[in-house]
């Protein structure tokens, strides 16, 4: 009866295997050996040109990419365990929609309503009233006039020039109007003030009107205020 093989262990890994090295007789695994014109040998034996070598990765290399999605997901998850949670993406774009959310409540904001601070850049607004339909003594309106009453504050560090053309109202069609020059120059909050391209320096405040010119029958639901006319802009519902 032949004699029972016995089990031997890699001596690269400690894996348990019943093959060795044709060269040097070492107890070498499947994924250890490597495989020669010869035979199969370990290692240190088949290092010669041609061979071809099959190590095992290390525990460690295996693992790293189970741990690097793990880290990834304690980053995404870290700012709503910091914040109490919070609701999802669809919510969160509902409460800061300037038309049919709420505006958020933490200071200074993006989105807001009348008698509250909004910012854009280094300018911050106040609506502090809005009225359609005022009569202008100089000269008659195409539609009907409308007067947003607002105060402009430089919370930076340099000048920022106030361009009064930029500003702009929002109907509920998503239709936009800008302001009427001649008749924001002339109205009596502007008096002595110019509120088209003002220059407010660090600090300061300006307090005026802009007047639009738009159709009667418009329906205004917010006004977008821009501290430059290429720049994104803060939102300040009038309904």
């Amino acid at each position: 009866m032949p004699q029972q093989q016995r089990d031997l262990t890699c001596e690269r890994d400690g894996t348990s295997t019943r093959l060795t090295c044709v060269r040097c007789a070492t107890p070498v695994c499947p994924l250890c050996l490597v495989r020669t014109p010869v035979g199969m040998k370990c290692a240190t034996c088949g290092a010669e040109p041609g061979a071809l070598l099959r190590p095992r990765k290390p525990v460690w290399v295996r693992l790293a990419p189970l741990a690097v999605v793990a880290l990834v997901a304690v980053v995404l998850a870290l700012p709503r365990i910091m914040g109490g949670g919070s609701t999802g993406d669809g919510a969160q774009d509902l409460a800061n929609d300037p038309v049919g959310g709420n505006p958020r409540p933490q200071p200074p904001v993006n989105f807001g309503v009348i008698g509250q601070e909004v910012l854009d850049e280094s300018l911050g607004f106040t609506v502090t009233s809005f009225e359609c339909g005022a009569a202008d003594a100089a000269r008659a309106a195409q539609g009907k006039f409308c007067v947003l009453a607002l105060s402009i504050r430089n919370t930076g560090r340099s000048p920022v020039t106030f361009v009064g053309r930029g500003q702009t109202l929002q109907d509920s069609q998503q239709r936009t109007f800008g302001p009427d020059t001649a008749a924001t120059a002339a109205h009596a909050a502007n008096a002595g003030r110019d509120l088209l391209a003002p220059v407010v320096n660090p600090g300061n405040e300006l307090r005026g009107a802009l007047v639009f010119d738009v159709p009667v029958d418009v329906a205004i639901v917010g006004v977008s205020l821009r501290a430059s006319p290429a720049g994104p802009a803060a939102f300040v519902r009038l309904a």
